[in-house]
């Protein structure tokens, strides 16, 4: 944040590693309101999310300190409970692409002791944050998900295409074709 503000302001600058925070105090983005949207999560204008990490209710009420007859109290769904929300921690940046379907491929199931690959194909696949940072900047880009359907002559056209959004999702379809196979 010392790069954003006037030196001179010296030892008042506070300085975070949360990347929540820099955003935030930055003015990089904002949060956007979700008017029904979950509030663990917390979106951002430049399209980041956050795992929020707010208490249920605080103070917690008396059924959930005292367990009667062994059983702990539960709310029914619906019911409002009104208090203090207290935040447990900083929010987290997060990935939400597994509810998209977008979830990276598990390298530790994967087997490929049956395939004869060079040592920089096998380094490549085995690169999971390599993988991870493709799928994040393909789902910050809203680039198709679905690289598989893409066919050879499909993105040949899109690059020869004047648009620079159907280039951008050809070269994204290679380099997840290029991590995958």
């Amino acid at each position: 944040m010392q790069d954003f503000l006037n030196p001179a302001a010296g030892k008042f600058i506070n300085s975070t590693q949360n990347a929540f925070e820099q955003q935030l105090y930055t003015n990089q983005a904002k949060p956007v309101y979700q008017k029904n949207g979950n509030k663990s999560r917390i979106i951002m204008d430049d399209l980041s999310e956050y795992q929020s990490n707010i208490q249920d209710l605080y103070p917690p009420n008396r059924a959930q300190w005292r367990h009667v007859n062994g059983k702990k109290k539960t709310h029914r769904s619906g019911n409002t409970t009104r208090g203090l929300q207290r935040w447990r921690g900083l929010p987290q940046p997060a990935d939400f692409t597994s509810e998209r379907g977008l979830n990276p491929p598990c390298m530790e199931s994967a087997k490929f002791e049956d395939f004869r690959m060079s040592s920089t194909t096998t380094t490549m696949l085995n690169n999971a944050p390599m993988i991870h940072i493709v799928e994040e900047w393909r789902s910050k880009w809203r680039l198709a998900s679905r690289w598989q359907d893409i066919t050879l002559a499909d993105v040949i056209t899109d690059m020869n295409n004047i648009h620079d959004h159907l280039r951008l999702g050809a070269v994204a379809a290679c380099a997840m074709a290029s991590l995958h196979k």
